[in-house]
């Protein structure tokens, strides 16, 4: 019996596991910028908390009024 890929027939509906079926290539690309896209926007809210995590040092203030209140 010959196995070699030149004899199985082209039509096979199920493909081996582990190889690769070209296809979708605008919606892979759309994916890719949309989850580039959220971790941009995520590196945007965090980049302030950890620079001051980082680099941030202790301050000392001055309170320059009280308010009583009854």
């Amino acid at each position: 019996m010959n196995t070699s890929p030149a004899s199985t027939p082209t039509g096979d509906a199920h493909a081996s596991p582990g190889t690769y079926t070209p296809g979708y290539v605008v919606m892979k690309v759309i994916m890719i910028g949309l989850g580039l896209g959220a971790f941009a926007l995520g590196l945007t809210h965090l980049w302030t908390p950890l620079r001051l995590l980082a680099a941030g040092e202790r301050t000392v203030a001055e309170a320059v009024s009280v308010t009583k209140i009854k």
